[in-house]
């Protein structure tokens, strides 16, 4: 965690996938944390390994700058975490020079690196 801290000057969004802020009263959505970045911006999203990051990791990711993000109520795979985190913004708007159109849907796609630990 202590290099992957070292090497984040050049992202402007720092998230992290936490098991704990998804079981709490206030979880913070993945719409919520996203819901006004632009395309310019560049973010990173850190996972951990089944079975979540440990206290210490979230503290260490927390301090560095990381804001913890809810993935819901079930316990995803650490494979599939990174999917559902890009399939969940994948929104419904219009009118955005990054738009597709698929299946008759207007798709807004985000660009983001993704860290497994």
């Amino acid at each position: 965690i202590h290099q992957l801290i070292e090497a984040v000057k050049e992202y402007d969004v720092l998230l992290f996938a936490d098991e704990e802020d998804a079981k709490s009263d206030e979880p913070h959505r993945i719409a919520d944390r996203v819901g006004s970045m632009s395309l310019e911006q560049k973010v990173l999203v850190v996972f951990g390994p089944e079975g979540g990051l440990s206290r210490n990791e979230a503290e260490l990711l927390t301090l560095a700058g990381f804001l913890p993000v809810a993935l819901g109520p079930r316990l995803l795979r650490t494979e599939t975490a990174p999917l559902f985190f890009l399939f969940a913004n994948t929104t419904n708007r219009t009118g955005h020079a990054d738009e597709q159109n698929i299946g008759g849907n207007s798709l807004r796609f985000f660009p983001f690196d993704f860290f497994i630990i």
